[in-house]
């Protein structure tokens, strides 16, 4: 299909009555989510609803919201299984006192894993302190036993606390582990419904709960008309949207692109080029040694010019959080990282060296591959982007200088053992 035939059916397509309809259902839902560019990221979405939750924020709806997210997990007879083990009652939701709740966003609480919501009730009497905590998926899924993990540490740090578990999604998925309950979106947003129907609420609130309903209406809900829609439209001009969506990929992944062209920029100049190399791509940016590759290539470990012997990589997730990863990728993982676990731990516990700030942030964990996994921003959109660069690559300039001696002497010991 030439240019000219791709113009002909844009203009088909726009004057097309699906396309019409279709958009005349998005735009009477349009709202200031859309025009924040946010309707779509999971970590507004948890902000939202930790800012409702918490009776002590200045929504002026008091304990309400709260009550009715509690009476609505409860209620549901699919889930009555779950509160009768956990020794949680209906009458529990309206007697229990909400004077001293707390609420955290993204806080990591267990092992520095960031929880999306958490929700502590507290109270004199030490067995009826709760702990609420809800993951959060909408458009990202569960990574391999993430509810499970998070269970088990949840009920060996917390043994005595009442604990609720909530594993939020659109569709209502079932989690990898049974002490985490599903819940639908759909369950906020008929919540915010009857707020809006049945209570007193100002005109300012109430405007504000609307659009986040509306925005978990046609952003978050399976909506059966629109996926109508989007089915016919995509049938009947299949040719145009092959021909946009990589258009649109580029547009969207633009910003990312020069985010990571200006961190390997910065890379380059704190570390010089003769030592290091450099790759980088859609808001990820690797840094290794040369003598790393050269010795991975001499022992034959990889293939993959990414795979060097240590791979430090900064990435951007869920267009929110940049971290930072230390991997060993090589034909011989895990014994390389039982190496450099075993220097790292030894040079952590010598009485006589610095303590780090990242030291804690290192994984010993010999069944996950990731060496360190470090948060350097968590609301990376919210940032001016030339200033993020930089501030990335001072804290991976101070990662390096305080560990590359360690990576470097485990690297030749394994390269001594595999002689």
């Amino acid at each position: 299909m030439n240019d000219k035939d791709i113009i002909n059916q844009l203009n088909d397509l726009v004057q097309e009555s699906d396309f019409i309809e279709l958009n005349k259902l998005l735009q009477s839902k349009f709202n200031l989510f859309q025009l924040l560019n946010i309707e779509t990221k999971e970590i507004y979405y948890s902000k939202i609803l930790g800012w409702l939750l918490n009776p002590q924020e200045n929504h002026k709806l008091g304990d309400i919201f709260l009550r009715e997210f509690l009476k609505t997990l409860i209620r549901n007879n699919e889930r009555s299984n779950y509160f009768h083990d956990m020794q949680i009652e209906y009458i529990d939701i309206d007697c229990i006192p909400l004077d001293n709740v707390k609420v955290f966003v993204e806080k990591p609480i267990l092992s520095q894993k960031r929880l999306d919501i958490i929700i502590e009730i507290l109270s004199l009497v030490e067995d009826e302190n709760w702990i609420i905590v809800i993951e959060n998926k909408i458009y990202s899924h569960e990574s391999p036993n993430q509810t499970k993990n998070y269970a088990k540490e949840l009920f060996e740090k917390y043994p005595i606390k009442k604990k609720i578990c909530v594993f939020l999604t659109r569709s209502g998925k079932e989690p990898s582990s049974k002490k985490f309950i599903p819940c639908k979106w759909i369950e906020v947003r008929n919540i915010l419904v009857d707020l809006l129907e049945n209570f007193s609420i100002s005109n300012e609130i109430k405007h504000f709960l609307n659009q986040f309903k509306n925005s978990i209406e046609v952003f978050v809900m399976e909506n059966p008309d629109l996926e109508r829609l989007y089915s016919k439209l995509f049938q009947k001009y299949d040719d145009v949207f092959k021909f946009l969506l990589p258009k649109y990929s580029e547009y969207k992944s633009a910003p990312y692109l020069e985010y990571t062209e200006m961190v390997e920029e910065k890379l380059k100049q704190k570390f010089g080029e003769d030592n290091w190399v450099f790759e980088n791509g859609k808001g990820w940016n690797i840094i290794g040694k040369n003598r790393w590759v050269e010795i991975q290539k001499r022992n034959n470990w990889a293939k993959s010019k990414y795979s060097i012997v240590t791979r430090i990589e900064t990435k951007i997730e869920n267009d929110e959080v940049i971290k930072i990863y230390i991997y060993s990728l090589s034909k011989l993982p895990n014994k390389l990282l039982k190496i450099y676990k075993n220097k790292i731990k030894n040079s952590i516990n010598n009485p006589t060296r610095k303590k780090s700030v990242y030291d804690q942030y290192f994984n010993f964990n010999p069944d996950q591959s990731a060496l360190l996994n470090y948060t350097v921003i968590d609301n990376f959109s919210e940032r001016v982007i030339e200033q993020v660069p930089q501030f990335v690559t001072d804290e991976l300039g101070k990662i390096i200088q305080e560990y590359e001696g360690i990576f470097d002497n485990a690297i030749e010991e394994l390269e001594k053992e595999s002689v």
